[in-house]
Order: C-alpha cells, then sequence, then structure tokens
C-alpha cells in the first residue's frame, strides 16, 4: 500500500495550525490570568509585560493561520519550529531561571490547564507532525502578502482593543469611576485600622473583596511587586468587608503569600470603595495621596513611594 505523504502532510500542517490559533485564542480568552504569568517571571515592568503577552499571542494566531491557508512554506516552518523549540527549552530552564509559583503552564491560558511536562510532550509531538511538512501540500498564490497583512491588522488591531492592555483600559474607564477616599478619614478611625498604624508613614491599603476574581487579580500583582523590587510587606494592609473569617482560599485561589489584614464593616466597606473593587490607597500619616483600581496601579510609582519613604 502506497503511503500518500501529501496528504498526510497537509493533514498534519492544518492540525498544527489549529492547535496554534487555539492557543492563541484561549490565552487571548484569559488574558488577565497570561498577563500575571508572564509578569511573574520578573523580567519587564507590568506596562512592557502586557504589550509584549498580546504581541506574542498575535505571533502565535498569525503563524496558525498561515498553516491552516498553507502559505509561506518556507517561513511557516521557521517560525514552527523556531516556536515550539523555543518554548520547550523556556519550560526546561524555567525551574533554573524562574520563580514561578504557578503550575500551570498557560499554554492554552486557564482553560486548558497543563503541567510544564505535559506540555513538554505536547509540543515533541507538535515537532514530530511538524516533519511532515515538507511533504504537504501549500497554497501558491499571488495574494499570500495580502491574506498575511490583512490578518496581522486584524489580530494585532483586535489584541489591543477588545481587551487592551491596563496603560490602555485605565486612560479610557478609570476617570468615570467614582471612588470616594474622603469617607476614609472616616473609617480610619476604627480601632482595627489604627491597631495597623495607618496614620503613620507610608502605607498601601488594599480593599478587597474576597469573592472577587478581580480582588485575586489585584493581589497577585500586588504580590509579584513586593517579591520584585524586595519591599517591606508590613508597608501593606488588606482591607475586607464583612464578619473576620479565614482567608486560607482568597490566598490559595489568588496564588499570593498573607500579608498583614483586617475586617471592618460592610456599609463602610462599601462607603469607601463605593461598590467598585479592587481599590488601592497610597496613605501618607494617613492622608490618601493616591488611588488605583485594577487597570490604574502603577508599580513605578508604588515603589517609588514606598522605597523613598525616608527621604521625604
Amino acid at each position: 500500500m502506497r503511503i500518500n505523504k501529501k496528504l498526510i502532510g497537509t493533514i498534519c500542517r492544518i492540525i498544527i495550525g489549529l492547535v496554534f490559533i487555539l492557543s492563541a485564542v484561549l490565552k487571548y480568552w484569559s488574558i488577565e490570568a497570561v498577563d500575571l504569568f508572564f509578569f511573574d517571571h520578573k523580567l519587564f515592568p507590568w506596562v512592557i509585560t502586557t504589550f509584549l503577552s498580546r504581541l506574542l499571542i498575535s505571533l502565535e494566531a498569525i503563524i496558525g493561520i498561515m498553516l491552516v491557508v498553507g502559505i509561506y512554506p518556507k517561513l511557516s516552518r521557521i517560525l514552527t519550529f523556531s516556536t515550539l523549540i523555543g518554548f520547550t527549552l523556556y519550560l526546561l530552564i524555567k525551574p533554573l531561571l524562574f520563580d514561578v509559583t504557578d503550575e500551570n503552564c498557560f499554554c492554552f491560558g486557564d482553560k486548558i490547564q497543563l503541567s510544564d511536562t505535559e506540555t513538554i510532550i505536547k509540543n515533541i509531538i507538535l515537532l514530530i507532525l511538524a516533519l511532515t511538512l515538507n511533504w504537504a501540500k501549500w497554497w501558491k498564490t499571488k495574494h499570500s502578502k495580502l491574506i498575511i497583512i490583512i490578518s496581522s491588522i486584524l489580530i494585532v488591531g483586535t489584541s489591543f482593543t477588545i481587551k487592551p492592555p491596563d496603560f490602555i483600559q485605565s486612560k479610557i474607564y478609570d476617570h468615570s469611576v467614582d471612588i470616594r477616599p474622603e469617607v476614609f478619614e472616616r473609617v480610619k478611625g476604627y480601632d482595627n485600622l489604627k491597631a495597623l498604624d495607618v496614620e503613620k508613614g507610608r502605607k498601601v491599603i488594599c480593599w478587597y473583596s474576597t469573592s472577587c476574581k478581580y480582588c485575586k487579580r489585584a493581589a497577585k500583582k500586588i504580590d509579584i511587586i513586593i517579591d520584585r523590587h524586595n519591599l517591606d510587606r508590613n508597608d501593606f494592609i488588606q482591607v475586607f468587608g464583612g464578619k473576620e473569617k479565614p482567608l486560607t482560599q482568597f490566598y490559595n485561589e489568588s496564588n499570593t503569600k498573607p500579608i498583614q489584614y483586617t475586617f471592618i464593616d460592610v456599609i463602610s466597606f462599601l462607603n469607601t470603595t463605593h461598590g467598585r473593587m479592587p481599590v488601592i490607597f497610597l496613605l501618607e500619616n494617613g492622608n490618601v495621596v493616591k488611588l488605583y483600581k485594577l487597570t490604574s496601579i502603577d508599580e513605578e510609582f508604588i515603589v517609588d513611594f514606598l522605597k523613598n519613604k525616608n527621604n521625604k
């Protein structure tokens, strides 16, 4: 029986392309978690991390389209092998170079969770399939360049508009949110907040709900900033609304280390946050000097604010 190499190669080309596209779509679907995963590598500031993560996802999608459509065979093969080998090498050296706590590799975002070992096996299988790309049938058309240009513009444009990076999103949305820091003047007099010395020196007060997924993302972002810049955890306080209860689930789900916290009554909590969470207050001697939401947390300002607290 004669083996139809062209058919096998073409099927493998389409399968690999669909895997790349699926990977890109699922990463983008859970882009907030993917941003935090990349940020946890402590290679780049938050603004650059969110920019690069979208470019990486866009590249993955473009490679997938090239493979599925069957254009630019040489470039497609180079990009396919480079990407699969590059990510496999990254996974092999990750335990040696990066202190990343999440067990999910985020190859498919947080929708399909794979360990590093499972992802390496997946990549090896795809590399074996990629060896047949020389057999595949490729589409020769004078419109190949136009297809790539249009696809690239649409993919990159979409990645930066539907779920834009925080530095873009904060400029569009954050100004419309009515937070009332003046209410904190009354709340900071509560005994449980007084006990944490919120009126002395510079503090970062994080207002969270234990059931809010965005609060957990903010907690993770703050946790990475603390570790990355060796900040003093005693300068950070978490405030939750309602009756006091264990926070084990909150810390487990946000994958963060505990810091000092307190609970206040729900009415005071909601009056202070105006029902918008998470909210981050930067305090100097009890006065609110800066206020952030999840998308506007300024890593550089917070670090400078706390590290230079003795200079003013």
